[in-house]
Order: structure tokens, then sequence, then C-alpha cells
């Protein structure tokens, strides 16, 4: 088998081989990710910087956003040391409160939100309870920024289909087609094909890139050469390790012509002989085209035959045309064997794919001396008394001389022989004995009459009997004759008079073997 790949030249991207999956615009260029901006807050606490211990002082807390976003779950602690004791605290927004909870003083200002380029502010007021400054710590915090970063993650993907036909003539030639496609996301690289017939038959084929969502498809030739299942496979690898396997079973099929010959064994020249040839597929494909030639010998001339023929100089062609499997077809032709011998005719049967089966039959041909009886009487109604005139032929259609013909003319009751021409003859009652004939050579054609005259009515036998005993050859020819008398003719119902052979036991008969000469005829 043979394998060869042929790329289909143009493989489209367009929509029409387009894959359907979503494939997402990817760049593979370094690019920024995450660009996250946060709010920009400024404390300021404004207010004396000294204060007299046990008189109340007021401060300020201002929280400005001079950032671009919002700030979202604002808290803001001011730290009060153990020389001050706080007397309220009043938030323009938010919530305001202190917090011991055991441990130092803490007054808590949360602001759920805060636009940007917006301000809000807080009032404290403090008593100073010892005689050491009073040191006011001040820490802040937001809400986190969350910002996500969103990376594709591409995968190449690997899809195959190999179709082709199922069925296949042995030694024909077809064409099978790969269609590779990607529906992954990512381009598949450095994609190849191996398509294998068997162990030890294969071909790769290298396709290159496939980009993400599109197909490429190329064909390939596959000539059977093996009868039976015949398993295409395809294996399509690429990078990352991709990995597609397909396979394709074929089923070869492969006609066979059987030839027979029939015809006789044996024949004499100068016959017409037929013959029979019957040529069968006994394979399961169809035999295409099929011939038949048969080549005849010397001496054997064709003649006719069945179906389209084409004769030839050696002999005939048969145009029999495609053959299906399972069946037959039969041609008759006829011959005439000119010459004798051993006549060998040789038949062969061909197709296309180099199918052929032969066959001969030989004829064994003898040459014979054949003799055909004929007899011409005249046509009637005839009035009785008229002298008519009966003719006897003896045509030696055969190959081979005829000697020693015995020829009798023979009449039933009522009419009797008057006169013979052609050959000497003895004239008896009802019948004429004609001296017996010497030779009769092959295609040669001996004429004898006998003129005789009705002595009734009715319907008048004549019978002629031919004997030879080279070859042995006995024939009879008979004709009837309406005569009709004093201007009546007998009803058409009315028995017929007598046959030759209803005459007195005296009389020859008719059908009796003819005697040699001088002899007289066997009873």
């Amino acid at each position: 088998m043979s394998v060869t790949a042929k790329p289909v030249p143009t493989q489209r991207v367009d929509p029409a081989q387009r894959v359907d999956s979503p494939v997402p615009v990817v760049n593979d260029s370094p690019v920024t990710l995450v660009k996250s901006v946060g709010p920009a807050l400024r404390v300021d606490v404004v207010g004396p910087t000294a204060a007299i211990l046990g008189e109340e002082a007021t401060f300020k807390v201002h929280v400005l956003n001079q950032g671009e976003s919002d700030a979202t779950g604002v808290t803001v602690r001011v730290g009060i040391p153990d020389v001050a004791r706080v007397v309220a605290s009043e938030a323009g927004t938010g919530d305001a409160r202190v917090q011991t909870d055991g441990g130092p003083t803490q007054v808590v200002w949360s602001v759920e939100r805060l636009p940007a380029q917006a301000a809000s502010g807080m009032t404290l007021r403090l008593i100073p309870t010892g005689n050491r400054p009073i040191e006011l710590s001040v820490d802040w915090s937001t809400q986190p920024v969350v910002a996500t970063a969103r990376i594709e993650v591409k995968q190449a993907l690997l899809e195959m289909t190999l179709s082709g036909p199922r069925e296949m003539v042995y030694g024909d030639t077809k064409v099978f087609s790969i269609v590779l496609s990607n529906p992954g996301t990512g381009d598949a690289k450095d994609v190849a094909v191996n398509v294998s017939l068997g162990p030890t038959t294969s071909d790769t084929m290298t396709v290159g890139t496939i980009p993400a969502g599109t197909s490429k498809n190329f064909d390939f030739e596959v000539t059977a050469r093996q009868t039976g299942t015949m398993q295409i496979a395809a294996i399509a690898t690429g990078a990352g390790s991709l990995k597609k396997e397909a396979a394709h079973p074929v089923l070869v099929q492969r006609a066979e012509l059987a030839v027979e010959t029939a015809g006789p064994e044996m024949e004499f020249a100068g016959s017409v002989a037929r013959y029979g040839v019957r040529v069968a597929n006994q394979g399961n494909a169809a035999a295409r085209n099929v011939n038949v030639l048969v080549r005849m010998p010397q001496g054997v001339r064709y003649l006719q035959g069945e179906g389209n023929v084409r004769p030839e100089a050696a002999g005939m062609v048969w145009q029999l045309g495609d053959l299906a499997p399972g069946t037959e077809r039969e041609f008759r032709f006829d011959c005439e064997l000119a010459v004798d011998g051993e006549m060998q005719f040789q038949v062969a049967a061909r197709g296309d794919g180099g199918l052929e089966s032969t066959d001969e039959l030989t004829t064994r041909v003898e040459a014979v001396a054949d003799l055909k009886l004929t007899v011409n009487d005249p046509k009637g109604p005839i009035p009785v008394g008229q002298d008519v005139l009966y003719e006897i032929s003896v045509f030696n259609r055969g190959t081979k001389a005829a000697t020693q013909v015995n020829v009798v003319a023979q009449f039933s009751e009522g009419i009797e022989p008057v006169a013979t021409d052609g050959m000497p003859g003895e004239i008896q009652t009802g019948q004429v004995v004609f001296q017996p004939i010497a030779r009769i050579n092959p295609k040669e054609t001996i004429k004898l009459s006998v003129k005789a005259k009705a002595l009734a009515d009715g319907n008048h036998v004549f019978r002629a009997a031919v004997q030879c005993s080279d070859p042995d050859t006995r024939l009879v020819a008979e004709d009837t004759t309406r005569f009709y008398g004093s201007g009546l003719m007998r009803r058409p119902d009315s028995p017929a008079l007598a046959s030759p052979s209803d005459r007195n036991q005296d009389a020859p008969r008719v059908g009796e073997k003819p005697a040699a000469p001088g002899a007289g005829i066997e009873r």
C-alpha cells in the first residue's frame, strides 16, 4: 500500500472553520496587571500648647481625605495619658467613644465613609490631673483597598477526525481526509500527523501551528494492496504532550473471475457447433470492464453470437462490461467446423486491475457424408387424371462422399407413377425403385422426378425413402396432394384414401428399407 499526503493549499481560519469555543484575547507581552490607588488621609490635632492643672482644655481633631478615592472604615484613635481626664468627645461625622478596657484611655472616632477631598472633625475636652506634660498619641486606619489581577491560563487542545470511504476495491486509489482542530485557548504548536496502514507502512506529515479556535485539513491517498479489513490509523502530536488518535477501518474487496467453456467433444466437418462461455465473479467486488477473448483454430469460422461481440482475425471478443460480485453471465456462439482434426478453443476473461481467468476446450472434428432429402409435391387441388410431377432432391451437405445411395418413391392407393427422370428407375404398382446412385460428392445435389396420375379423388400421399450404407443413412420425406374428379371435390371432412402403407401386402410399403438393385424392398 502507499500513502501520499497532499496538504490543502489554503488553510482558512475564517468563521466557517473556527471551533465553537470561547477564546479569550490574551496579550503575551508584559503589561500592568493591577493598578491600586487608595485614599490619602491627613489627621490634624489643634489646641493650646499649655493647660492649667484642674482647668478644662479643648482640642480639635480634623481628618482630611486628600486622595482621589473614598476612604471607608476610617478609625482615628487618640491616646489620653493618665495625667488627663476626658470630659467630652463630640464627632461632627461618625461616632466618638471613650475606651478604657482596663488599659490606657483612648478616644476612638469611627467614620464609615469619608469621600475624596472631604474633611470631618471631632471636639475633645480634657482636664489635666497631674503636673506633667500631656502627650496625646494619634493614629488612624482605613479599610484596606483590595485589587485583583486576572491572569488567563491558555491551554491548547487537539481534536482530529479521519474520514473517507468505508469500502475499496483491490488496486484502487482513494482520497482520505484529516481535519485537525484546536478547540482550546492556546495555540497548538509543532503539530505533526503520522498515518499508518500497518506496522510497516506509514507517513508523517508536518502541520505546524494551529491557532486557538481554528482548524486545518489535508488529504492523502491510499492504494489498496491487500484484501480484507484495512485499518488506517492516524496519530497527531504537538508541543506540550499534545496527542490525539483516530482510526478508520476500510473493507478492501476484490473481484475474482472464473471462466468455463462448454461445447461438443466431437462434431462432423462442415457442421455448425454451438459453444458456451460462462464467466462468474466469485469475489466480493465488482469486476470492471470485463472482456472475454475466444481464440479459434484454423478451419473454424465464427458465425454468430449473443451480446456485444466483436469478431477478430483469430476469433472474437465478447465485451461483457461490469460484473457484480456473486453473479455470472453466459454467452453462446455458433461456429462452422470446416475441416476435420483436433480443434482447440482458448478462452480468456480479463478485467481491470489485472483480473484474468482462462479455459480451453477441444472438439474432435470428423469428416462424414450427410444426406438431406427434400420432396417437392405439386400444388393442389388437381383434377383427377391430370399428370403431376413429384420432385426428389438428395443433397450431400457433408464433407465426405456418400456411395451406393438407394432411392424409392411410393404412392398411396388411388395414384400411380407413370414415368421417371434424373435416374433410371423401375416403375412398379404404387412405387418407383430408382437405380442406386453410385456417388454423391460433398455439396452435390442429385435431383430425381416422378410423373404420376391420380385415379380417384381425395388426399393422396407421396413418400420418398433414401437408404445408404456409407454413411448408414435412412431418410423419409412425405407430402400430401389434394385431387378432385367430375368437377366435384371431396368434402374436407371426408376420409382420405389409403396411404402407401395401406396397399396390399404384395406391394412394397413406404418407410421400408429400400433393397439393393434387383432385390426389391424388404418387408
